[in-house]
């Protein structure tokens, strides 16, 4: 009786080690060989590989052994048709290439009687299960990765500039590589400000260690990816497109699209600095003409000698110009000439402090609410996902909700961090406070001019009136008035002092905004809230 010579064949992918290890597979098949006394000839094992083609490298020495030794082996044995292949079309060529070698192909498990006609549909399952099961692996994945990145997850392996890693559930996540990520946000600002061409800015950033050819600087530059989105992989019915990333953007918004003008070969958007005007005439919207009552610009005009000065005058043409280099300086000495008694600052901090006390409790019982809020919020994105997870939900439905909640949620955190900042300790903010009121005028002077419009705006409840070079008005914001009037009580209550004594201490002679025995005293009111104080001219 003749014994059958066979070539032993095992596959085993990265996918299927515990299912299908290759030492199981061998012993299976050289048992099989004993039982029924097969003399083995060679054996094949691909570590590793997909059966998807035939493309690997043990299959290709054994189709080049099977070649060379035709006629005389008379069959390739695998455990299953899923080890020799999981394409039909493959599979059904590569078996016509091993019958003209003369060479039967058999699986251990699955036996075709090739002598049977009907054996053909058989066949037909065998090989086309594995093809199947492939397709519905792909189908999940495909699902599952669509899935996780409409949930804002990244899928793949983190791109440049950041690193993979786990949260507190041990959940894959993306985070900034401590060096990288400094490296992604420099190329941007380089490119983004317009100063230089993209050749330029990759020799810039390659000496800073950023290792990237230039192709790959022109993917970094335009991918979404370090803007905080996560793209969702086009499906049958709709394309792909981009969504909010749970991961840390590594660029504003504003930087981003700046940039991305610059790669399409359009200049960046410049805001054209007009800060010299701006600084010589920063009391634009705070001053009142005396005759016709509209607010004051202000223009510059060269002199003799080429100097520029700046006016302030009224625009519908009226008489009113003062020079603004003068009126400033008046307004600087007037801060110099504020004097404060202890009593009205004491007074100051005991209502805040009251008021303070008052408020606390009200903030953290709002807080409270504002936590359980969140965490609610976050239970039921949770059940959404959960549920589309199930297949109870649809992913427009889900993508729709998610971003309403996320919205709602970022809210409550801003304003649930704009309460814990404002919770700060009392003493040091109040003792800020008068530090800073009391060394008005240096603040003052040092402060830039934005800062100078935001103190003008806290002090005044209408604009400032010029007649005749000389201040009309100058009126607190309603709060203060009510405070001032508390102060004058108290200094008019205090023992040993008459009612003059008591006023002058809170009154201050400004020669340098106005003669006090021609037009009147001024009359400090100061706030030591957070950051804001007032000041009012009593005719």
């Amino acid at each position: 009786m003749h014994t059958k010579r066979v070539i032993l064949y095992s596959r085993v992918s990265t996918d299927d080690q515990s299912n299908y290890s290759l030492h199981d597979q061998v012993i299976r098949l050289r048992e099989h060989c004993e039982a029924k006394n097969y003399e083995i000839v060679a054996e094949f094992s691909d570590d590793g590989y997909s059966a998807r083609s035939f493309n690997r490298p043990e299959f290709q020495k054994l189709k080049k052994f099977a070649q060379a030794n035709k006629r005389s082996i008379d069959q390739l044995l695998f455990v299953n048709w899923s080890r020799f292949s999981r394409n039909a079309a493959d599979a059904y060529q590569m078996m016509q290439e091993f019958e003209k070698y003369g060479i039967e192909i058999q699986s251990v498990e699955q036996p075709i009687d090739f002598s049977i006609p009907e054996s053909a549909i058989t066949l037909g399952v065998y090989i086309s299960m594995p093809q199947a099961e492939n397709a519905r692996r792909a189908l999940n994945i495909r699902k599952g990765i669509r899935r996780a990145s409409l949930m804002g997850r990244t899928t793949k392996l983190a791109p440049f500039g950041y690193k993979n890693s786990r949260d507190e559930n041990n959940r894959p996540i993306v985070i900034p590589h401590p060096e990288k990520s400094k490296l992604i946000s420099k190329a941007f600002e380089l490119v983004g400000s317009g100063l230089y061409s993209i050749v330029e800015a990759h020799r810039m950033m390659r000496q800073k260690g950023l290792d990237r050819s230039i192709n790959q600087f022109h993917r970094i530059l335009r991918h979404n990816y370090y803007l905080g989105k996560v793209k969702v992989p086009a499906s049958k019915n709709e394309p792909e497109f981009w969504v909010e990333g749970i991961h840390e953007p590594l660029v504003s918004e504003d930087l981003f699209y700046k940039t991305q003008r610059v790669l399409k070969g359009l200049k960046p958007i410049v805001v054209k600095n007009n800060s010299e005007i701006e600084d010589s005439l920063y009391l634009r919207g705070h001053l009142k003409c005396g005759y016709c009552g509209s607010n004051l610009t202000g223009s510059g005009s060269r002199g003799k000698l080429g100097k520029k000065y700046y006016y302030y005058h009224c625009r519908n043409g009226c008489k009113e110009r003062f020079r603004a280099d003068l009126i400033h300086e008046a307004i600087q000495r007037y801060f110099a000439s504020i004097k404060f008694c202890p009593e009205s600052v004491e007074l100051y901090k005991k209502i805040l402090k009251d008021v303070f006390e008052s408020t606390k409790g009200n903030a953290k019982s709002k807080a409270r609410v504002i936590r359980k809020e969140i965490k609610e919020l976050s239970e039921k994105k949770q059940r959404l996902q959960d549920m589309l997870l199930s297949g109870k939900l649809e992913i427009e439905d889900y993508s729709e909700m998610k971003q309403r909640m996320d919205l709602e949620c970022s809210m409550k955190k801003q304003e649930l961090k704009g309460m814990e900042n404002t919770n700060s300790d009392l003493t040091r903010l109040l003792n800020w406070s008068v530090g800073f009121v009391q060394n008005l005028d240096k603040y003052y002077d040092s402060a830039s001019t934005e800062l100078k419009k935001k103190l003008m705006v806290s002090i005044l409840a209408k604009p400032i009136v010029f007649f005749k070079n000389e201040v009309r008005t100058l009126e607190l914001i309603a709060p203060l008035k009510h405070i001032t009037q508390v102060i004058n009580q108290l200094q008019e209550s205090k023992k040993g002092s008459n009612d003059t004594d008591a006023i002058q201490s809170l009154v201050v002679e400004s020669a340098g905004f106005e003669p006090a025995s021609k037009h009147g005293t001024i009359q400090l009111s100061t706030c030591l809230s957070y950051n804001w104080f007032s000041i009012r001219i009593r005719p």
